[in-house]
């Protein structure tokens, strides 16, 4: 890329953002109108299963139902059709802007249409998975808008950061993933520029890095170093302009920080839009460079005026000052100070304390938390006990099942001194001190459970300081249609639909689904939303600027904390985190 500005081939790039934005906004507009056709197929496929969304409450279902079926086949065909719309006819529109071509967007929407029948075979099937699934997982790649937010769950990924061994076979994993990503990473173009069969272009593709592997990633790495320069010049220019317009428009300076701040949020924005189109050039271009030796041109296409371009951005400048000053008189509304997200303890009190032991729930109460989170498993007499895991091997050394023993076996039982409490301790140790968040654990979670519970809840009355919750929907689904006045929650880790009508008091969302969207849907449906498990500090500093109704944590301390330093933010601080979450 160095020797691409020497000669003047960086122009192309600049010259291609109107072709990109209007690439983006037609197959946007297609997709849109796919997604709403094949939305209803979903919805009336999980309508005929009595279903309103699929969690991970539902991977049996999907492999065991026609509808289930159905539903994988409907995913897989929006994939398919995401890779034609955003892959695909990028790469064919990239080839037309280096010809030359003067309109290239619908030219290479119809090729790419026409040449999707490329992906109906077999051999494009680990293609489409690697680079739908595995390329954001990774992340590393170009990655589908559809899927780019996939993610290795959280409580997943902390088993893998807690031990060795997961940790240096995940490693092994994402490199061997990321060598196999570069080795394969021109099979698309030669697919489709050169139309070679899969097989020849996956070849071409590792003769290709083999020879020039360490050009390729020194010219991709260039590329991103000059997105992020242009970041910096472009808030370097606009910071200029502001400090401009405030000596002679006369602005506050609450006003100039909340227009610094929109402006900054939107720069960051196109240039994230156009980071996709710009890659996706490069490669092209290195692409043809490797394969027919830099007989590529690279055409300086004829000035257009862009009226229309330019008349919208003195739109969006007028409309951004306008919005600035309306944020200005509902300051306080906009960007609160205060943090009203409760937190709740995780296993009783976290790190505070000993895992789901009366003395961890007394470092919860001492702490101030809202609620303490637990769990409870049914002891071979039929008693109630708190236990996480299938045994107590991790917390006390004995590879034994609560159902496997008497509640006089488990009360023998000590974990750093304490010994295993009775549901019965917790709730009346918790009775008017903190909200209990009592999840239904393991395989005895069942009706009887529930049953059980809530018998215990209603005897001292706790209706309103006790929330029953579960990874089974059915329990959930079963107190909810059985029991009046008696809180729930489904937790889920996975969700596609209207989790929204699920039937729950709350949503419980693992924090990568936890989004904004997502919590505004849930609250729009009279439901409330729990994250879990939000530990790390820049986490919990997200969710505390959330509006989501409990945040699972088991550094409590930690999170009492950030709600002061958060508390203390200035003007500008409570700006930037409205404008520019994290």
């Amino acid at each position: 890329m160095e020797e691409d500005f020497k000669k003047g081939r960086v122009i192309p790039y600049i010259q291609s953002i109107p072709d990109f934005v209007s690439f983006r906004v037609i197959t946007s507009i297609i997709i849109a109108i796919i997604l709403f056709l094949q939305g209803f197929i979903f919805r009336n496929l999980l309508k005929s299963a009595g279903k309103v969304a699929l969690t991970s409450s539902d991977v049996a279902f999907l492999f065991t139902s026609w509808q289930g079926i159905l539903i994988i086949l409907n995913a897989f065909v929006i994939i398919v059709i995401y890779m034609i719309f955003e892959y695909i006819t990028l790469v064919n529109i990239t080839r037309r802007l280096m010809e030359g071509e003067r309109k290239p967007v619908f030219p290479s929407i119809k090729e790419s249409v026409v040449e999707s029948k490329r992906l109906i075979d077999p051999k494009a099937i680990p293609i489409i998975i690697f680079i739908a699934i595995l390329t954001p997982l990774l992340g590393v790649g170009i990655s589908l808008s559809i899927t780019q937010n996939f993610y290795i769950p959280t409580f997943i990924s902390s088993v893998i950061d807690s031990n060795f061994v997961y940790s240096i076979l995940y490693t092994v994993v994402i490199v061997v993933l990321s060598i196999v990503a570069l080795i394969f990473g021109f099979t698309i173009h030669g697919m489709f520029l050169d139309n070679l069969s899969i097989p020849e272009a996956m070849s071409q593709s590792k003769r290709i890095m083999k020879k020039n592997w360490f050009d390729y990633i020194r010219k991709m790495a260039f590329l991103i170093m000059i997105e992020i320069f242009l970041i910096i010049f472009l808030l370097f220019v606009t910071s200029i302009l502001i400090v401009l317009a405030k000596a002679i428009l006369e602005f506050d300076e609450r006003i100039m920080n909340i227009l610094m701040a929109m402006f900054t949020a939107g720069i960051i924005g196109i240039v994230t839009y156009l980071v996709t189109p710009f890659v996706v050039m490069r490669k092209t271009q290195l692409y043809y460079s490797y394969t027919i030796n830099d007989k590529i041109l690279y055409p300086v296409r004829k000035r257009r005026h862009h009226f229309l371009f330019e008349i919208s951005t003195v739109l969006i400048v007028l409309l951004t000052i306008g919005a600035a000053v309306i944020c200005d008189r509902f300051f306080d509304e906009l960007f609160p100070k205060t943090i009203s997200v409760p937190i709740i303890a995780h296993r009783a009190g976290g790190v505070e304390g000993n895992e789901n032991t009366l003395g961890g729930l007394k470092k919860a109460i001492e702490l101030n938390a809202f609620g303490a989170e637990i769990d409870i498993q049914r002891t071979k007499d039929g008693y109630y006990v708190l236990n996480h895991d299938a045994t107590f091997e991790r917390v006390a050394g004995v590879d034994l099942m609560p159902s496997e023993m008497t509640l006089e076996e488990v009360k023998g039982i000590r974990i750093n001194n304490e010994e295993v409490p009775t549901i019965e301790e917790i709730l009346d140790e918790s009775h008017d001190k903190l909200v209990l968040f009592v999840e239904l654990k393991g395989d005895t979670a069942d009706k009887q459970m529930c049953d059980d519970m809530v018998k215990l809840i209603k005897e001292r009355g706790m209706e309103d300081e006790v929330v029953l919750i579960s990874l089974k929907y059915d329990l959930i689904d079963y107190i909810e249609d059985t029991y009046d006045n008696i809180q729930t929650a489904y937790l889920t880790f996975i969700s596609f639909g209207n989790i929204a009508e699920l039937n729950c008091d709350y949503v419980g969302l693992e924090e990568e689904s936890a989004t904004y969207a997502n919590i505004s849907s849930i609250h729009n449906n009279n439901k409330k939303v729990l994250v879990w498990t939000v530990n790390d500090i820049k986490s919990q500093r997200h969710f505390l600027l959330t509006s989501a109704d409990g945040i699972i944590t088991d550094y409590i301390s930690q999170a009492n904390e950030t709600i002061k330093e958060l508390e203390n933010r200035s003007d500008i601080e409570r700006i930037i985190d409205a404008v520019l979450p994290d």
